[in-house]
């Protein structure tokens, strides 16, 4: 769990003394309550902490599209979001954004 500190009630505050800028606390969602339909998770991929492997558990485990540089691979001339299948025969699928 993240280390907060209770000197600000109401705002997250890390122990270190740094407050989240506002554009991401005014964003984030409390983990405890249900998650609804106009949520949009978003996934911070850190190198070197098994994030790699968490995004081959969401596209092939989870079944859900990932969004990604994966997902440009053959495909830097498309003119329209779409799914793609990278490899064609993998079952992870991407959408052709970078």
């Amino acid at each position: 769990t993240t280390d907060y500190s209770s000197e600000t009630p109401g705002r997250r505050v890390l122990k270190r003394g740094m407050a989240l800028p506002d554009v991401i606390e005014m964003n984030l969602a409390d983990i405890d309550e249900p998650f609804t339909e106009n949520e949009t998770p978003l996934f911070f991929h850190v190198p070197k902490s098994g994030g790699s492997s968490l995004k081959q558990y969401y596209g092939i485990c989870m079944h859900l599209v990932t969004a990604s540089q994966n997902g440009i691979v053959g495909h830097e001339q498309d003119e329209e979001l779409q799914i793609v299948h990278i490899p064609p025969e993998s079952q992870q699928r991407f959408v052709n954004v970078d």
